[in-house]
């Protein structure tokens, strides 16, 4: 359908002075009107009755609202302009925005490097030799486990380097302690030399021999 020049009137001021000239129509604050030629019917979103429908020399149908506040549509040139109170809030959200994402950036990688160290097969292996130790059970007790549910995992875990240095916390039914493991690769031969496994609580460090079950790495 073509749209026709219309004239817009505004009769909230009450003084019909220089008419605006639109091609698109008018668009209120709060209701969305339309130019429809007269033969077909009028269509307009809004649920409001504060309306007035006027026929020109064109047989042409326009709406004009009553309201004191009535902006016209973006495609004339007297649009109205945004906030700038609007706009400055809007502006402000970005660095906080950005911070929180990077919290939670920090947050995931945290977990899933520590999360990597606790499944190590290193790890689980260390904790196998600490369960099954005839002087770890004296010492601790039975029942030994991570201290924490989420356990701190210390140290360097690099078996693609050659290094591993780690080191964590134990508890049981009796006392708690610190497990201590360190292993070196020395060579292009995937050979591990076990350079200290200890376990250490209330001041008193004992060795914790290797088993079989080691060679897994």
């Amino acid at each position: 359908m073509k749209y026709s020049i219309q004239r817009y009137i505004s009769s909230s001021s009450h003084v019909h002075s220089n008419a605006n000239i639109l091609n698109y129509g008018i668009l209120n604050t709060k209701h969305t009107l339309f130019w429809q030629p007269i033969s077909q019917k009028p269509s307009l979103l809004s649920k409001t009755h504060n309306l007035s429908l006027k026929q020109n020399s064109q047989q042409r149908i326009a709406f004009f609202h009553k309201s004191s506040t009535c902006a016209v549509s973006n495609l004339s040139p007297r649009r109205r302009l945004p906030d700038v109170s609007e706009v400055s809030s809007n502006n402000k959200r970005i660095p906080s925005l950005f911070a929180f994402f990077c919290i939670i950036w920090a947050a995931c990688a945290f977990y899933a490097i520590h999360y990597g160290k606790q499944n190590s097969n290193v790890t689980q292996v260390v904790m196998f030799r600490v369960q099954n130790s005839e002087e770890a059970l004296k010492l601790l007790g039975d029942n030994i486990q991570f201290r924490y549910p989420f356990p701190w995992i210390k140290g360097k875990l690099h078996k693609r380097y050659g290094m591993i240095d780690i080191s964590f916390e134990v508890t049981g039914s009796k006392n708690s302690g610190l497990v201590h493991y360190k292993s070196q690769r020395f060579g292009p031969i995937p050979h591990w030399i076990e350079l200290e496994c200890s376990l250490t609580s209330n001041g008193k460090t004992i060795p914790l021999t290797s088993s079989a079950y080691d060679n897994q790495w």
